[in-house]
């Protein structure tokens, strides 16, 4: 996996320009300023405009990792009520976007049905298998220095989750 990246393309007819976004694992390219080639950059895209602000970026700028272990250990707090140190990953699951973006971003489990993601009223990420890791890329705040291309405007929402099995006799 190590040359592996996501390239798309469209070619727009009515305009007769080529939309591209590809990236060749972060290699450099031709300018001798530019340390890396980007097409992808983290944040999630506003609704309506298609647009995502540094800021936002910033902010989204991680690899959410969730265990098992830790989603039971809060179901169990919660419904015994008891005080207890809430996992950064857990508590900052990106649940909600923020003012301007999609209202829901990563899953949940959403235990008061009220849309809002809040780990101290029972919700938590909705996990697939053992382990699982979350981010979010888009193509539009990138500065295409890889390709060159026009941003096609799309959100990539990543979720990679694995199985433990521990017997394998």
């Amino acid at each position: 996996l190590f040359a592996a990246s996501l390239w798309i393309g469209g070619y727009n007819t009515e305009t007769n320009q080529l939309h591209m976004s590809a990236e060749r694992f972060n290699q450099g390219n031709s300018d001798p300023l530019s340390t890396y080639s980007y097409d992808f950059l983290t944040g999630p895209l506003t609704i309506g405009s298609g647009t995502c602000d540094t800021a936002t970026s910033i902010d989204f700028n991680k690899i959410w990792k969730i265990d098992k272990s830790d989603i039971l250990a809060h179901i169990s707090n919660i419904e015994n009520g008891t005080d207890y140190y809430v996992s950064p990953d857990l508590y900052s699951w990106p649940g909600n976007g923020p003012e301007g973006y999609p209202e829901i971003l990563a899953p949940f489990y959403d235990a008061d049905a009220d849309g809002i993601y809040e780990p101290y009223q029972g919700d938590y990420p909705e996990l697939r298998g053992d382990q699982m890791l979350w981010w979010i890329t888009n193509d539009v705040i990138a500065p295409h220095n890889s390709t060159d291309g026009i941003p096609m405007g799309v959100e990539m929402q990543y979720t990679l989750y694995s199985y433990s099995f521990e017997n394998p006799a």
